[in-house]
């Protein structure tokens, strides 16, 4: 067995679908591996259903038969690499435990990978037969990069709904800081009940979906008292916290010191408290 990747072609590009569009049913002959850049994706494989937010990185493998549903309401782009494999470094796990799907975190090494090899040899119109060695050694460690799992989390943890509502929340939140957020809204949002929003954030969460804005809300207050000239006051109103005093205790009672505490200790080099919000990925 060789000691690195040994390529027998590689192609790619991007791809660009219409609202509601869907790709296959297809048998996949090579191994692809494809970025969602923007909207939301279903990938179908096996009778298996994976929700491809952007961000995702999904790994087809030969044999597989899948599909793909793009998302109803928004373009979907996508970047993408076929290649086919002589021979894998011997190192290496075995092809059936490697994962499906991967939401890359944030510096992760993947997606600069991916678009270097995009921008190196991939035309998006043909097969590029004899990789270089440069080229296969990018495509190597683009694939390394995916399949360690340290900087990434699989998908399923997350379902297709609350995605929606998290992705809705962060726009509103990044357009309309201090507009306050109902739960009749976020379920719509989500396109389901409060109540099942509510059963889902729980399962997926670990906090009800009011909870989680909160969360957002003070995530985003220590961020501009941390980076920001802003006043205490306007921080707590930018958050969406109209009393300043509410504010004080809100922040307080998550980060353990009143938000202008944080701040002079910030200021003076410490490092700011750690958010107590995990959101699946």
């Amino acid at each position: 067995m060789p000691e690195s990747l040994r390529l027998a072609y590689a192609w790619g590009g991007t791809a660009t679908y219409e609202p509601g569009a869907t790709f296959g049913p297809r048998l996949l002959e090579d191994f692809e591996l494809v970025w969602i850049l923007a909207g939301h994706a279903s990938y179908i494989v096996d009778r298996r259903e994976l929700d491809a937010p952007p961000g995702t990185i999904l790994l087809g493998r030969p044999g597989f038969r899948e599909a793909y549903r793009w998302d109803p309401e928004r373009v979907t782009r996508h970047a993408f690499v076929h290649f086919a494999v002589h021979e894998l470094p011997d190192d290496w796990s075995p092809i059936a435990t490697w994962p499906i799907s991967r939401l890359m975190a944030p510096g992760d090494a993947v997606r600069p990978l991916f678009r270097r090899v995009l921008d190196e040899w991939c035309d998006g119109t043909r097969r590029r037969a004899r990789p270089t060695r440069a080229v296969a050694r990018m495509v190597e460690a683009l694939l390394d990069s995916f399949l360690s799992p340290a900087p990434t989390t699989e998908l399923e943890v997350r379902p297709a709904a609350v995605s929606r509502v998290l992705d809705w929340l962060s726009c509103s939140l990044d357009n309309e800081p201090a507009r306050p957020v109902s739960l009749p809204e976020l379920a719509a949002a989500g396109a389901v009940t409060p109540k099942h929003l509510c059963r889902l954030f729980a399962a997926s969460v670990g906090r009800s979906p009011m909870e989680t804005v909160r969360l957002m809300r003070l995530e985003r207050a220590l961020v501009l008292l941390a980076r920001s000239n802003l006043s205490v006051q306007e921080v707590g109103r930018l958050s969406g916290f109209s009393s300043p005093n509410h504010f004080s205790r809100c922040f307080r009672s998550v980060y353990g010191s009143p938000p202008l505490a944080v701040r002079r200790a910030v200021l003076a080099g410490q490092v700011p408290p750690s958010t107590p919000l995990t959101l699946p990925r």
